[in-house]
Parts: structure tokens; sequence; C-alpha cells
């Protein structure tokens, strides 16, 4: 990183994006705060901004919404790198509907030849 890069981090805009979150997930703030281990006021002032989230209760939100840090901190969001393993057959599914009978044998060897190794 450069000297003079500055990273600016906005209070309110995480809370925003934790409460946005937290709803979405149809999870109530007295349901979350308890998971937390923190009191629903103190979720309140969170999400309105009053107060900052500690590293421990962004590493618990990350893992509880599957969501980054650099979500909540910035905004960015990055697509999953790892897939599970119904994910991924879902995904390889749709994908060879759009395939030709021809090139889905030819994709079926290749599979199979894979599988082997």
């Amino acid at each position: 990183m450069k000297e003079d890069t500055k990273v600016y981090y906005d209070q309110k805009e995480v809370g925003k994006r934790i409460q946005n979150v937290r709803k979405n997930a149809g999870v109530t703030q007295e349901y979350l705060a308890d998971e937390l281990h923190i009191s629903r006021e103190m979720l309140s002032r969170i999400e309105n901004g009053k107060n900052s989230c500690g590293p421990d209760l962004l590493f618990y939100l990350c893992r509880r919404f599957e969501r980054t840090a650099d979500y909540f901190y910035f905004g960015d969001e990055y697509e999953k790198e790892e897939k599970t393993r119904i994910e991924l057959i879902n995904e390889l599914l749709e994908t060879l509907r759009t395939v030709d009978g021809a090139r889905l044998w030819e994709i079926y060897k290749i599979v199979k030849i894979l599988v082997k190794i």
C-alpha cells in the first residue's frame, strides 16, 4: 500500500449494511443481539452508526451472513471463491442444459477420464 493511501471507514454506512443484511435474512435485532452476546440497544447503536463494530463482532457477522469484511466496511462484494458441492453440481447442470448432444457426449467422455485420474 502506498504511504499516502488512506482508507476511509464510514461507521454509519457499516451500520446500514449490517442492518440491511440482517433484515434481508429475516433476523430481528433481538435475535442477532442474542447471538452476538450484546444487548439489542448496542446492536441498534451499531446499525445507526453511533457505535463501531469491533473485529470480533464483524468476524461473526461475516460468517453468519456469508459476507466479507470488505462488504461490511466498504460495500465491496465479491463472488464466493469456494462453492459447495451442491452449488457446483447445480451450476454445472444449468450449463450442460445449453449444450447440444454431440458436445454433451464429448464433455461426458472428458469427465469420465478426469474422474479416473
